[in-house]
């Protein structure tokens, strides 16, 4: 996640979040997330990845507020 379900962005820092889990029959079950910024993406994955690209997704028409979709990062990277 690149961003905390309250849309608090992501720190330098590990953290955890919690994310409610929609289930098929209605209810949602609530799970620990990690949060990690870009920059601690990439030092993670330095060591034993080349990362070739980084990209944010998110839906920015939608207000903040619980229950909406959270941004995601998404990273390519190739093991050297």
């Amino acid at each position: 996640m690149a961003e905390h379900g309250d849309g608090t962005p992501a720190t330098a820092h590990l953290s955890i979040s919690p994310a409610p889990l929609p289930q098929l029959d209605g209810g949602t079950v609530t799970i620990p997330r990690r949060v990690l910024s870009r920059s601690l993406w990439e030092r993670l994955l330095a060591r034993d990845f080349a990362v070739q690209y980084v990209r944010r997704l998110a839906h920015p028409g939608l207000p903040v507020h619980l229950g909406r979709p959270v941004a995601s990062l998404v990273i390519r990277a190739m093991r050297r």
